[in-house]
């Protein structure tokens, strides 16, 4: 995780812990209400854009 913060940056290591914290908590322990997960969403959603953003970058580098 430290290695992807400093190729993409470091809002990735915060995002990493509001994802990872969602699991755990919210997933395993089942400690989270609605207003919990709403709040972590966010940070999710941008792990997977930006994801999808390097893997569309990659396919058009290998076309």
């Amino acid at each position: 995780m430290l290695r992807i913060s400093e190729r993409i940056g470091e809002w990735f290591h915060d995002a990493w812990d509001h994802a990872w914290t969602l699991h755990v908590w919210g997933f395993h322990e089942g400690k989270f209400d609605y207003e919990d997960v709403e709040v972590r969403l966010p940070h999710v959603e941008k792990i997977i854009r930006e994801a999808f953003k390097i893997i569309r970058r990659e396919d058009l580098l290998s076309a």
